[in-house]
Order: structure tokens, then sequence, then C-alpha cells
């Protein structure tokens, strides 16, 4: 069956507990509390913490003009896009040019800037399932203790969490071509 609600993740989450069923995020009891504030939290750590082939995006970012004079030791200061949880690259190659990141602008020496980033997707519906799942028990641990109080419910989770990651980390590396390494006296050596 396919995730079409961000409760279904958040259900998924207090069933690894052990733990009842929400019928909305913001039922009024603990377990609904509890899920809907931390959800978005974890759902970005979990989009940002793997360059998942499904969010990740390219972009050329938007120069801040003009630069402000609080930007010491760099010349330009770009608008990273709004849907940015983490940067894993830029096309920025020498050691002068090295950017600085901060309160979601990028600062460096060169005048236009491409950058590969993980991109904060808040529709369930476009998860594959194995990220699903990998959330699910990220979530799950992230509750554990506030919701059961039992560090053995803790340590299962977190269990869990490590083998849906391992699984989503390999599942979302076979969605795309293999690289070929070419043989060489270098690689050889």
């Amino acid at each position: 069956m396919a995730v079409t609600s961000s409760v279904q993740i958040m259900n998924g989450a207090l069933i690894k507990l052990g733990a009842e069923r929400i019928t909305a995020a913001d039922d009024s009891n603990n377990r609904a509390r509890l899920v809907n504030e931390r959800y978005p939290h974890v759902r970005d750590a979990m989009l940002a913490a793997h360059p998942w082939r499904f969010n990740t995006a390219y972009a050329s970012l938007a120069l801040v003009t003009p630069t402000p004079d609080e930007v010491f030791d760099y010349d330009f200061l770009f608008e990273l896009p709004s849907d940015c949880c983490r940067v894993f690259k830029t096309d920025l190659g020498s050691c002068e040019d090295w950017e600085q990141i901060e309160d979601g602008q990028l600062a460096c020496n060169v005048s236009e800037v491409n950058i590969k980033y993980a991109k904060r997707i808040t529709d369930v519906t476009l998860y594959p399932d194995f990220f699903i799942k990998a959330l699910e028990y990220a979530l799950a641990v992230d509750i554990a203790y506030a919701l059961t109080q039992s560090q053995s419910r803790v340590d299962g989770a977190e269990k869990g969490y490590e083998k849906a990651m391992g699984e989503a980390r390999s599942f979302s590396a076979q969605s795309a071509s293999v690289t070929q390494v070419e043989a060489s006296e270098w690689v050889d050596a």
C-alpha cells in the first residue's frame, strides 16, 4: 500500500515502538503531539543524511545584490534555494574560491556558483518505500524514550534504523547506472 500522508509515517514509527496509532497529526493525545512535533525535524535530517537519488537537485545560485559589507573574507554572496536541506557539492574548484555557508546563504570569491543539494520534499507520495521505512525507524528512535521510557525499545528501534538505513542506501545507490573504473598503471599500483 502506498503512503499518502505523513500520519501514515508517524503511525509506522508508533507501531515500531508498540504504541497505539493516531488518527490525525493534531489529535489531542501525547503520542500525536510528540510525533507531530518531531516529524519535520527528523524528516529534514533524513533528507539531508545521504545523497538520496530521489531528492538530489541542482541549482545555479542567485547572487545577493548588493553584497552586504559584513561578508568579510568573500566577494560574493548567494542565496541557497528555499528547499535546500544540505549542500553536497559546488563547482568551486580552488582553495582561494572556497565557500562558506551560513544562514541560508553561500559566500565565496566567484561570481557564479552551481550546487548539488539535498532538496526538502514534503510530499510523502514522492518518497520511495525504502526511504519511508528508514524514516519511520528514524522517527521511532527519536521519540522512543520520550514515549516509552524503555531503553530496550530505544535499542530495538536503533537496530531497526541501522538495518533500514543500510538497505535504503543500497537501494538508492542501485537506482543509477554503474560507474565504470578504467584500469591504468596508476590504479593497478
